[in-house]
C-alpha cells in the first residue's frame, strides 16, 4: 500500500509542477525538442521540408526577440536629451502594451519596465512639468491595474481548484468509508 501513496504523491508533484510551470512561462514550458524528420523506406529517404521551414522560422523568430530585448537592454537615457528620453519611453510604451497580454514575453515586458520606469525617473528629475509626463504616468498607473486584476484572477481561479480538490478529496475519503 505505501507504494502506492509513493507513486500516486510522485505523480501528482510532476502534475503540479508542470501545471505551474506552464502558469509561470506560458505554453511553452515544457522541454520539448524540435527535429527534422527523416523517414525511411527501403533505402530511400525523404526529407520533411516541411519540419525544417518550421524550424528556420521559429529560430528566425528567437533571434528577432533576442535582438529586441538587446535593444531594450542597451537604451541609454541621457540628462540633456529630453526628446531623446520621449522617443525612448514612447518605444518601451508601445512594446509594454503589446506584450503585457502575451505570457510568452514575461521576461522582454519585464526589461521594458524596467527600462520605462528608468527613463520615467529621469524625465521626472530633468523636466517635471513636461508635457509628456501625465500619459507616461497614466501608463504606468494603467499597467499596475493590469497586474493587479491578473492578480485576483489567479487567486480566484487557484482558490477555486483548491476547493475543488478538498471536495474531490473528501468524496473519495466517504466513498472509501461507505
Amino acid at each position: 500500500m505505501g507504494n502506492f501513496w509513493d507513486n500516486a504523491t510522485k505523480e501528482f508533484g510532476k502534475k503540479t509542477g508542470k501545471a505551474i510551470g506552464n502558469k509561470l512561462y506560458g505554453k511553452h514550458a515544457d522541454d520539448i525538442r524540435k527535429r527534422v524528420a527523416v523517414s525511411v523506406n527501403n533505402n530511400s529517404s525523404t526529407i520533411d521540408y516541411d519540419a525544417i521551414e518550421r524550424a528556420k522560422q521559429t529560430t528566425l523568430e528567437c533571434e528577432y526577440h533576442l535582438n529586441l530585448l538587446n535593444t531594450i537592454l542597451n537604451i541609454d537615457f541621457k540628462a540633456k536629451d529630453v526628446e531623446g528620453i520621449i522617443k525612448n519611453l514612447t518605444f518601451l510604451t508601445s512594446s509594454i502594451d503589446l506584450w503585457l497580454k502575451q505570457s510568452d514575453k514575461k521576461k522582454s515586458m519585464q526589461a521594458a519596465r524596467s527600462q520605462f520606469n528608468t527613463g520615467l525617473a529621469m524625465l521626472r528629475a530633468v523636466n517635471a512639468q513636461h508635457p509628456m509626463l501625465p500619459y507616461f504616468i497614466s501608463k504606468e498607473q494603467e499597467w499596475q491595474a493590469f497586474a493587479s486584476k491578473q492578480k485576483k484572477q489567479n487567486i480566484i481561479l487557484y482558490s477555486t481548484l483548491t476547493g475543488l480538490f478538498v471536495a474531490f478529496i473528501v468524496f473519495l475519503i466517504i466513498m472509501a468509508n461507505l
